[in-house]
């Protein structure tokens, strides 16, 4: 038969499903206690990141040809990534949009062949219109 004295407690039971708590031990939980894994992903600094999208670097060249656009935006990307390997960076984010993936698939092979990244991770949500790219050194 169960008890219904005590009221059941969703905060701990979706503690105790996420790992956060052992019913063995003799820990006093009350709801003002948060599950660490809450506050890890609550408090996640952002990665250093640069928008390659045209408007977002220099919208003066907006109505510029589609190679200026390109070569300006490379330009751009290497730059950030000398930056990033100066301050001693292991992680950056380069947003660079969906598109045709041309510009995705440089801003790759760059971060390899030309700065030793030891893993470059594409991300694209289509239905968002959003495309980046995740470099590892």
């Amino acid at each position: 038969m169960e008890d219904k004295s005590k009221p059941f407690d969703p905060d701990l039971l979706k503690r105790m499903m996420m790992g956060d708590f052992d019913p063995n031990t003799n820990e006093n939980w009350s709801p003002s206690k948060k599950s660490s894994r809450t506050n890890a992903s609550k408090n996640k600094t952002p990665l250093p990141s640069i928008d390659l999208h045209i408007q977002v670097l220099k919208p003066s060249l907006k109505v510029a040809s589609a190679l200026e656009i390109f070569d300006y935006q490379i330009e751009a990307f290497r730059g950030f990534l000398r930056d990033s390997r100066a301050q001693g960076l292991k992680k950056i984010k380069v947003i660079h949009g969906v598109g045709s993936g041309k510009l995705a698939d440089t801003v790759s092979r760059i971060a390899k062949e030309e700065f030793g990244a030891s893993m470059v991770s594409r991300h694209t949500k289509k239905k968002l219109r959003s495309g980046e790219t995740v470099i590892v050194f």
